[in-house]
Parts: structure tokens; C-alpha cells; sequence
């Protein structure tokens, strides 16, 4: 299983939470679908929960440098990956 890693960057204007990404989960052989949860919400979310591949991750924090979360993407047969996003909000 081959999620990327993400990292959500603001800039400008755009120096709040709300800024988003997108990534894809892909694994040789399988053509189901993937589940992706964020381990930590208030950090970021990822929508849809379900999806054939391809994600939406959400900064909902404007923590700088913070911590991020784990992003981890399921298969229907059990597999799992994670992954890191790091939230880089520009300081207004």
C-alpha cells in the first residue's frame, strides 16, 4: 500500500486553517476500496472516509510547526499505511 506524504502549506492571505491537500493510496493488486482516517482532527481531517484512492486532507489548526498527525489508509483486506502531515501555517 502507497499513500504519499503530505505537507499542507498556507501562504499570503491564506494564513489560517482550512488549507488543503490532496494524496492517493494505491497498492499493486488490489482495486477496492481504501479507508482513511487522521488519528488527530482538531490537527487535520481527510475526507472522504472511504474512497477508491484519492484523498482530501484539511488543516483545522493554524498550529505552526505543531505536531501534525498520522493519516492511515486501510484496505478492505486489512493492509494498512500511514502516513505523517505536517500543517506549515505563514505567520500573518
Amino acid at each position: 500500500m502507497n499513500p504519499i506524504e503530505i505537507d499542507l502549506n498556507a501562504q499570503g492571505t491564506a494564513c489560517s486553517f482550512g488549507h488543503s491537500g490532496t494524496f492517493t493510496a494505491s497498492e499493486v493488486g488490489y482495486s477496492g476500496n481504501f479507508n482513511a482516517v487522521s488519528n488527530n482532527t482538531a490537527i487535520a481531517t481527510v475526507t472522504p472516509a472511504q474512497s477508491t484512492g484519492t484523498f482530501t486532507v484539511t488543516a483545522t489548526s493554524t498550529t505552526n510547526g505543531g505536531p501534525g498527525t498520522t493519516i492511515t489508509v486501510t484496505d478492505t483486506l486489512g493492509h494498512s499505511a500511514s502516513e505523517i502531515v505536517r500543517i506549515t501555517i505563514c505567520l500573518p
